[in-house]
C-alpha cells in the first residue's frame, strides 16, 4: 500500500459523504485525464486502464452528477433519497476506490502535488465504513440545521446544498493540491458541526417545560401533554417558521390549525412524519384530519389567502421586491401547508404547473405586479388547496 492512497482514500471520505457520483465522476476523469486537472504532473505512460477510466462509465457518472445535484435542491426528491443515501454513498465509494487501488493509478497518484506523505482493499473497505458512519452524521446535522425550514420554503436546504456543491468541488482540487492539509481542515470543520449539532440540541432540550400534571418534558408549545394527556394552561405561540416564542395561547382553536400548518401534531405538537392527511401521530395517537378538522383547516387557509392576494395588491407596486415578497409569503403562510399533507407526486406535478405559470408571469411583465402577483398566488394556491383536498 503507497502513503498516495492513503492519503487520497482518507481525504475522499468527506466527499462521498456530501456526495455520491459528483467525487466518482471527478475521479475517475482525473484518472482517464490527468493532463487536463490541475496539480497533477501527467504521466508519460498510457493512462489506467480499468473499468472506471471507460468513456461510457465516465459519461453516465457526469449524467449521474448533474441528475444529483438538480435532485438535491429539490426537498421532495431529498426525503426520498435520504432513507437511501447512507446505503448508496458507501457502495459508490467502496466500488471507485476498489477500482482506483489497482496497481496501475500508481503512476497517476505519485504526479500529484501534495503537501506531505512522501492490503489496498482491505484499506479502502475500512474507509467504506467510514464513509457510512460520516454519512448518517451529516444526515443528522443537516436535519437539525434545516429542521426550520423542512419543506425548504425558506431555501435553507437550497442554500446548504450548494454549499456541499462548493466542497465537494474545491475539496477535491484541495485534495490534488495538499493532502494533509485538506485532512485537517476537514476535521476541523468535522468537530465544529458536532459541536453545533449538540449546542443546538441541548438548547432545544432546555426549552422543554415540565407537564403540570405528570411533569413529563414536553414542547412549550404543546396544548397538552404527551404522556398523560392533561391540557396545558400556559402554552406558547408557534412562529413564523415553527419556532418557539414566548406569547401565551389566546386561542386554543386557532392555536391547534397553526400546529397543523407546521406539521405538528395539534394535541401534543409533536412532529408528523407522514406526507398524507389521513395518520396518526406516533407519539400522543390523536388522529389527524378528522372529516371536521379538514374543513376547519381548508377554511383557516382561505381566510390567509383572502388577506395574503389584498395584501399582494398593494405590494405589486414596488417594483419587483415586491413580487418577490408576495411569493415568499405565499409560498410559506398558503402552499406549504397544503404540500406537507399532500403525497409527493401530486406535489411534484403541481410544481410543473406552477412553473409554467411562474415562466409565463416573467413573459408577462410589462404587466403591473398588482396584477400579476395576485393572479400567479390565486391560481397556485387553487392548485395547492385541490391537491391536498384530493
Amino acid at each position: 500500500m503507497n502513503n498516495a492512497f492513503i492519503v487520497w482514500a482518507t481525504g475522499s471520505i468527506p466527499l462521498f459523504a456530501s456526495r455520491t457520483f459528483l467525487p466518482a465522476f471527478m475521479t475517475a476523469f482525473m484518472l482517464k485525464y490527468p493532463k487536463f486537472v490541475p496539480f497533477i504532473e501527467a504521466p508519460e505512460a498510457s493512462t489506467p486502464d480499468i473499468w472506471l477510466t471507460k468513456p461510457i462509465v465516465i459519461l453516465v457518472l457526469f449524467l449521474l452528477s448533474i441528475a444529483e445535484i438538480w435532485a438535491d435542491k429539490n426537498p421532495d426528491i431529498q426525503q426520498v433519497m435520504s432513507e437511501a443515501e447512507k446505503y448508496l454513498k458507501p457502495v459508490v465509494y467502496a466500488i471507485v476506490q476498489f477500482g482506483f487501488a489497482d496497481p496501475q493509478t500508481a503512476e497517476v497518484l505519485g504526479g500529484i502535488h501534495w503537501a506531505g506523505f512522501g492490503l489496498n482493499q482491505i484499506f479502502a473497505l475500512v474507509c467504506t465504513v467510514g464513509v457510512f458512519f460520516l454519512t448518517v452524521f451529516r444526515q443528522s446535522t443537516v436535519e437539525f440545521l434545516t429542521e426550520l425550514d423542512a419543506d425548504g420554503d425558506l431555501g435553507l436546504k437550497k442554500l446548504i446544498s450548494y454549499i456541499e456543491d462548493s466542497w465537494v468541488l474545491f475539496g477535491f482540487i484541495f485534495l490534488l493540491m495538499a493532502g494533509v492539509i485538506q485532512l485537517v481542515v476537514f476535521g476541523a470543520i468535522l468537530t465544529w458541526l458536532y459541536f453545533v449539532k449538540k449546542r443546538g440540541e441541548k438548547k432545544r432540550e432546555n426549552q422543554k417545560v415540565s407537564c403540570s400534571n405528570c411533569h413529563m418534558k414536553i414542547h412549550p408549545i404543546a396544548p397538552h401533554c404527551k404522556n398523560c394527556g392533561t391540557a396545558q394552561s400556559d402554552a406558547k405561540k408557534i412562529g413564523f417558521v415553527g419556532q418557539n416564542t414566548l406569547k401565551s395561547v389566546q386561542n386554543q382553536k386557532n392555536h391547534a390549525l397553526d400546529l397543523l400548518v407546521y406539521r405538528r401534531c395539534p394535541h401534543c405538537a409533536e412532529k408528523l412524519k407522514a406526507h398524507q392527511k389521513q395518520q396518526t401521530c406516533s407519539s400522543c395517537g390523536t388522529t389527524i384530519f378528522e372529516s371536521e378538522q379538514q374543513k376547519e383547516f381548508v377554511r383557516f387557509l382561505d381566510k390567509r389567502f383572502t388577506i395574503l392576494v389584498i395584501l399582494s395588491i398593494g405590494l405589486g407596486f414596488i417594483p419587483i421586491a415586491g413580487i418577490v415578497i408576495s411569493l415568499i409569503l405565499a409560498n410559506i403562510l398558503l402552499l406549504s401547508p397544503y404540500r406537507k399533507y399532500t403525497p409527493r407526486t401530486q406535489v411534484f406535478f403541481s410544481k410543473i404547473w406552477s412553473k409554467i405559470i411562474l415562466i409565463l408571469v416573467i413573459a408577462l411583465g410589462s404587466i403591473g405586479g398588482f396584477v400579476l402577483a395576485p393572479i400567479y398566488i390565486s391560481v397556485r394556491y387553487i392548485l395547492s388547496r385541490r391537491a391536498f383536498l384530493k
